[in-house]
């Protein structure tokens, strides 16, 4: 149990990679698949952004407001503010995440995310997988690296 969360903490950690110029090591583009429902109704995923604050972070935007999530905890985000949602524990075999921020300023991040959360907009469900920043390969590369070093010996 405890190899599952070192697991979830090592993948959430950013690199800090100097990016280079992206144009010649070639990136991926963003996407947003999955499911995002709020009380029961589909919403769609029209973006998403990854960024750095204190930490990275990305935010799926849909009409109705945008979905962040930092620091392993989903907000809600409006016009109005930021709200911190109240969520079920995520799954460990769907949290897998990782990130990071580019010494230009811009960030990355690749991740799949499975949760219930509840908020002043309703109940949030979710099962998505993003990739947002424009990841080049070098540094989907690096993430890869990262995951299997710090996977326990014997795991699948």
């Amino acid at each position: 149990m405890r190899w599952l969360a070192a697991l979830a903490l090592v993948a959430c950690s950013s690199s800090k990679e100097p990016s280079g110029d992206r144009g010649s090591s070639g990136s991926a583009g963003d996407h947003t698949t999955g499911t995002l429902t709020i009380d029961g109704t589909a919403v769609a995923m029209t973006g998403c952004r990854a960024g750095s604050e204190t930490s990275v972070f990305v935010e799926v935007a849909t009409p109705r407001g945008s979905l962040r999530f930092q620091d392993r905890t989903l907000s809600w985000k409006t016009e109005r503010g930021l709200e911190r949602l109240r969520c079920e524990p995520l799954p460990t075999n769907k949290a897998i995440w990782g990130g990071g921020a580019r010494a230009d300023r811009t960030a990355y991040f690749v991740g799949e995310l499975k949760f219930t959360c509840a908020g002043a907009i309703g109940t949030i469900d979710g099962d998505l997988d993003l990739e947002c920043g424009h990841i080049t390969y070098e540094e989907r590369a690096l993430l890869h690296t990262n995951r299997q070093q710090h996977e326990p010996s014997g795991s699948p």
